[in-house]
């Protein structure tokens, strides 16, 4: 079975067209050729993706979101949230800050992901991976559809993504996961691919 017929049997908002290979790009963006992207033409409505991205960082962001799609229900759940909310959300690029973050400056939703940055759970004394990562920021955007993103104080807001998204998640990629917020801090992990949990030397 082809990942795009996985992603079909998933949810009908997944794909909507078999003829479309780039459905997922906006503005101009092109993701590498060995990477799908048929994830619907719904998502042309809601992932805007930087047209200044490299093509390592469009490739790392297609394996992500692949990676994710294949592996966790919940992630599953979230991007169909995302792909019908009627809600655009700006994805950049940041490879030098060693986290990724989301926004709202602007009026705009935006999420700036670092495809090498993730997190050392302290109380597993174990790695997630920037997809993971990635994930997250994803969970804020659905605090905004939600309508609650801006109404709550950082510290609940960040763990009330934990419990509903990330959490979940990294369960079901069998990835080790958070007791709270707090629990770890950011490392890099191996660059070029962003399923990696291997910290760099």
């Amino acid at each position: 079975m082809s990942f795009l017929s996985f992603v079909e049997g998933l949810a009908d908002d997944f794909v909507t067209s078999q003829e479309n290979s780039s459905a997922g790009l906006l503005s101009g963006s092109k993701a590498p050729s060995n990477v799908d992207t048929s994830f619907g033409t719904n998502a042309k409505k809601v992932f805007e993706l930087d047209p200044n991205a490299t093509p390592e960082e469009l490739e790392d962001y297609y394996a992500a979101i692949n990676y994710l799609l294949k592996n966790s229900e919940t992630f599953r759940k979230l991007y169909q949230k995302m792909l019908t909310s009627g809600r655009m959300v700006y994805i950049t690029f940041n490879d030098d800050r060693g986290e990724s973050r989301f926004d709202t400056k602007g009026g705009k939703n935006t999420i700036i992901w670092d495809r090498d940055a993730a997190v050392h759970v302290g109380t597993k004394n174990k790695n997630q991976n920037a997809a993971l990562g990635l994930a997250h920021e994803f969970g804020h955007f659905a605090q905004v559809i939600d309508g609650y993103f801006l109404y709550m104080k950082y510290r609940p807001r960040e763990n009330d993504n934990l419990k509903k998204w990330e959490t979940p998640i990294a369960k079901e990629l069998g990835l080790p996961f958070r007791d709270s917020y707090l629990d770890g801090y950011m490392i890099r992990t191996k660059l070029g691919d962003p399923t990696s949990t291997v910290a760099q030397q």
